[in-house]
């Protein structure tokens, strides 16, 4: 799934839950006594049966890596993964000497309390959980399990393909019910926790995260905490964790999701008619560029161009032990914020990569200010692009600020020796920017 940063891994795995360990030993038996349990309370909690039983399992960390590697081989394929690795690197967003899969499973292997699995509609919880823990995480996890029967997670997700500010905002649907859906479970039954599982669920066990680059942690911890949020309509993190979902808001965010993580930071922008706010369409025609090749392309949103508007001084690594902090991260910034619709394209010419991007915003001020922000990390731009392949001799970043257009353009360009011919072949992507409405409206006419 994760069709870009932290998106392209939450797809592949499509759920888990991360939680402390605590180790012990757990029967199959007792598991499935325990599921059977759980599946009704959540049938009671969303007044919706199961319309089939749901498999379950105990695994290990070779277990769900080998689960997590078979899911990425299925929703993806190795150029696209690299080539979405590559975008992450000419964004400045992760260093080019770190392979970002690798790292991404290493962060996670550690926190990953249970998994489930759409295409299998089954569920596995790690061999280190036991008892009221092991509740918790069932509770989130059958959420899932019930949602996938009802609204097909997965097809959702295929239907999104190439929109990964979407599916970022799907995701958070996806994780907001099952983080929501848990944390009432756990109020009408806090009497099965021990003091100690209940002191090691408050820590939720992410130290792990402390050293990881933002773009992997963030979006992680964003489509919980803003997902649960976005589906009580709050952008006040403890509301969402604290407040109950209105189940006709959960079958409206299931049935009709949010088209982008804008939606997501700002509620009003999905639930309110007369704030609604849908994104632009923006499309890049490059089919015509003779001689270069298309290795990627799709839409970045709200939430990763926050990611990239941060200064990289301001960047760090999770604070789990500042249990407030935490509850008041920001996952937008002004630069970001605004944000109307964007698309980019990677495409390579014998050894020169360039990416460009076409944002649009709602005013032409928040044009400026996004263009101001990345005019500013213009060097250390360049600097990762001059990483990039190890010996790269020509590296460059260019912002375009469109006037009274509310467009800015950004182009990136790594290459091991000077190429001819960028500025015209940039200049020469077709450029299509239309409200979504009429879009609408041009694909339903093409239908036809």
């Amino acid at each position: 799934m994760y069709k870009f940063s932290t998106l392209l891994l939450t797809a592949a795995l499509s759920s888990f839950v991360l939680v402390p360990s605590i180790k012990d030993d757990l029967t199959q038996e007792q598991l499935e006594a325990m599921t059977s349990d759980i599946l009704d309370d959540i049938e009671e909690m969303r007044g919706k049966k199961f319309l089939r039983g749901v498999d379950v399992a105990l695994a290990n960390k070779e277990g769900f890596l080998k689960y997590a590697m078979d899911r990425t081989e299925t929703m993806t394929t190795p150029e696209r993964l690299n080539a979405e690795e590559t975008v992450m690197k000419m964004l400045g967003l992760l260093d080019p000497s770190v392979d970002f899969m690798k790292a991404q499973l290493e962060m996670l292997e550690e926190q990953v309390g249970g998994f489930y699995d759409p295409a299998t509609e089954s569920f596995c919880l790690m061999d280190s959980f036991q008892g009221g823990l092991a509740k918790i995480i069932l509770a989130h996890e059958l959420t899932h399990a019930l949602d996938d029967q009802l609204y097909d997670i997965d097809g959702t997700l295929e239907e999104l393909d190439g929109i990964g500010d979407a599916q970022l905002a799907y995701q958070a649907v996806v994780e907001g019910s099952g983080t929501t859906n848990m944390n009432q479970w756990l109020k009408l039954n806090i009497d099965q926790l021990s003091m100690e599982e209940l002191s090691s669920y408050g820590a939720m066990g992410m130290d792990s995260m402390k050293d990881a680059p933002e773009c992997m942690w963030k979006p992680t911890l964003m489509v919980y905490m803003r997902g649960a949020a976005f589906l009580v309509r709050s952008d006040n993190v403890m509301v969402g964790q604290a407040k109950a979902v209105d189940l006709d808001d959960l079958h409206q965010a299931f049935s009709n999701p949010p088209r982008s993580t804008e939606q997501i930071l700002h509620p009003e922008k999905y639930w309110d008619e007369e704030q609604l706010d849908e994104p632009m369409l923006v499309k890049l025609g490059t089919d015509h560029l003779d001689g270069w090749k298309t290795l990627y392309t799709d839409t970045l949103g709200e939430a990763q161009l926050a990611l990239v508007t941060t200064p990289p001084d301001k960047r760090s690594g999770l604070d789990a032990s500042d249990a407030m902090g935490m509850m008041l991260l920001k996952y937008t910034n002004r630069a970001a914020e605004g944000w109307g619709g964007d698309r980019y394209v990677l495409m390579r010419k014998d050894d020169t990569l360039v990416m460009h991007m076409v944002t649009v915003w709602d005013t032409q001020r928040d044009a400026e200010q996004f263009y101001e922000s990345i005019a500013s990390q213009a060097d250390h731009l360049d600097a990762s692009l001059g990483k990039l392949g190890g010996d790269m001799t020509m590296s460059s970043t260019k912002v375009e600020l469109m006037e009274d257009t509310r467009v800015v353009n950004v182009t990136f360009v790594a290459a091991k020796s000077a190429t001819k011919g960028i500025e015209e072949m940039v200049a020469g992507i077709e450029v299509t920017i239309m409200e979504h409405k009429k879009a609408e409206e041009t694909e339903k006419d093409e239908a036809k």
